[in-house]
């Protein structure tokens, strides 16, 4: 009987995303004007704010940001620790330019040699990087629950790869990607994508969705994600595109070890590599983030 339950229930929230999608092509096709491009207020009903960036000035807040990973590295190791090549990217200290009232996220095509040792103190040698991007990750914000928004403009090209995601301070999973955003596939998509369990086992799952919507390369687009308890809700230009409410996906993000860190980055999507533009940009107007009150 409780497995019966389990699956009507999964049916349940499967329809309900399927509707929101349907309710999202409405929305595109026929009353478009709904999407409103300009920044929201900055301030919430019912809640507080526990950070908000505005990127003024002409130099990145290091007191608020780290301008690496969250593991502490800038590049991911998998390339090399699985397949014995280099990482495609290398998340450069330089890439993250702040003026004119926004962040730069800068992706180029250019080398970086390394020479990887791991936490272990295993020697792996040394690689050549072929394109540096940017990412930023929350320094002092770590959190459990709330809202997160971002006002940001996708670069315009193909084999990028941005993103603004939320992803655990003491293990990963969990990880909640509010967008990310595959310029080789449309520019007119967004998907986001929850992960949870425990890496390499039966419990690791995910659940990803794609958002169709329109050219977003032209203009700034805000993305918001609500994050309780009970569900994790997706916003584009304050129209709720996605409610996930499966209990035991959100049951490893109820865990009170579970906070997370605020990350923006750009990125390479290995694909259509001859296409591409470089340097491209994900230009960010703000990040800010709430705590229920």
């Amino acid at each position: 009987m409780k497995k019966f339950i389990w699956r009507v229930r999964k049916l349940s929230w499967y329809i309900e995303e399927f509707l929101m999608n349907i309710r999202l092509w409405y929305l595109v096709k026929f009353n478009k004007k709904m999407f409103n491009n300009n920044p929201t207020p900055l301030t919430k009903e019912g809640y507080e704010i526990t950070l908000v960036d505005e990127f003024k000035g002409n130099r990145l807040n290091k007191d608020m940001w780290m301008d690496l990973t969250y593991f502490g590295l800038r590049f991911h190791p998998g390339n090399i620790t699985e397949k014995g090549k280099a990482p495609t990217t290398y998340y450069s200290e330089y890439n993250n330019v702040v003026s004119e009232g926004t962040l730069k996220q800068y992706t180029k095509k250019e080398e970086v040699d390394i020479h990887y040792i791991d936490w272990d103190g295993k020697d792996w040698g040394n690689y050549t990087i072929p394109f540096t991007s940017a990412m930023l990750t929350s320094k002092e914000l770590k959190q459990q629950y709330g809202y997160f928004e971002i006002r940001a403009k996708m670069p315009r090209s193909t084999s990028t790869w941005p993103a603004f995601w939320l992803t655990g301070v003491n293990s990963w999973p969990p990880e909640i990607d509010i967008y990310e955003w595959y310029g080789s596939k449309s520019y007119g998509n967004f998907s986001s994508t929850f992960h949870w369990g425990v890496e390499k086992t039966e419990s690791r799952r995910m659940s990803g969705w794609t958002h169709k919507l329109f050219d977003l390369t032209q203009d700034f687009h805000v993305y918001g994600c609500e994050w309780t308890p009970k569900h994790i809700k997706i916003y584009f230009d304050g129209v709720c595109v996605r409610t996930f409410k499966c209990k035991k996906a959100l049951e490893w993000f109820n865990r009170p070890q579970d906070v997370m860190y605020i990350v923006i980055n750009s990125g390479i999507e290995e694909s259509k590599f001859d296409e591409a533009t470089f340097p491209n940009i994900h230009e960010v107007d703000y990040v800010k983030a709430y705590k229920k009150i």
